[in-house]
């Protein structure tokens, strides 16, 4: 039943397996973030404070999306 997962696991490099799990621990991060932004003290400092507001926004889109993207061009060998 898993052996397409051996065949996957094997065909993945172990950089490409390090930048999806760098990407996957940032978005494990950013979920823990916006539930901490559910607490009131803690929404008030955060949307009132600019430079959290755009560590998120860097968190997020280099963190996630960008390590992702890159993760995915070395799995696939499009460089």
């Amino acid at each position: 039943m898993f052996h397409h997962l051996d065949s996957l696991n094997r065909a993945i490099s172990t950089a490409a397996k390090f930048l999806f799990a760098l990407s996957a621990f940032a978005l494990s991060l950013k979920f823990l973030l916006q539930l901490g932004s559910t607490y009131p003290p803690l929404s008030t400092l955060a949307f009132g404070f600019r430079p959290i507001v755009i560590a998120y926004l860097h968190l997020v889109l280099l963190g996630v999306i960008t390590i992702f993207i890159i993760g995915y061009i070395v799995a696939n060998h499009l460089w």
